[in-house]
């Protein structure tokens, strides 16, 4: 790794295979508001909300803002992408020990897939991801 071509060859492997390190709070805490009884006129306002807050911080960190640092996970980097998987990658103890959590019941033999959208983004709310997609 230390002459350029195997430099090139790390920051490709990287690239392909790296996966960003999240452990936002801010992510969390949107997460725990989620999960708030309002009303539904009072959650699409606090949604909002959040967005013009995820918006301004887009502004100074952009695609940083959930990510400390990148690393290769060698059994997460064999997942394959699906646009409905059927895991999520988490880092459950917001540090760097990564997880595959299912997101519901998977059936013997079936592949485990992730998506490879952004963690940041994946951790919007709803609507938040919803407004980015559309």
């Amino acid at each position: 790794w230390l002459t350029p071509d195997g430099f090139i060859q790390l920051f490709v492997l990287i690239g392909r295979n790296g996966q960003g390190v999240g452990s936002s709070s801010f992510a969390a805490w949107v997460e725990n508001v989620e999960k708030v009884q309002i009303s539904p006129e009072e959650k699409a306002e606090l949604m909002e909300k959040i967005d013009e807050y995820y918006h301004l911080m887009d502004g100074v960190v952009g695609h940083f803002l959930d990510n400390e640092g990148s690393a290769l996970y060698p059994f997460q980097s064999w997942v394959n992408h699906s646009c409905v998987p059927n895991t999520e990658v988490k880092f459950p103890t917001r540090n760097h020990d990564v997880g595959l959590v299912a997101k519901r019941d998977i059936a013997k033999g079936e592949e485990i897939t992730i998506t490879y959208l952004d963690l940041g983004d994946m951790e919007r709310s709803r609507y938040s991801r919803n407004k980015y997609l559309n």
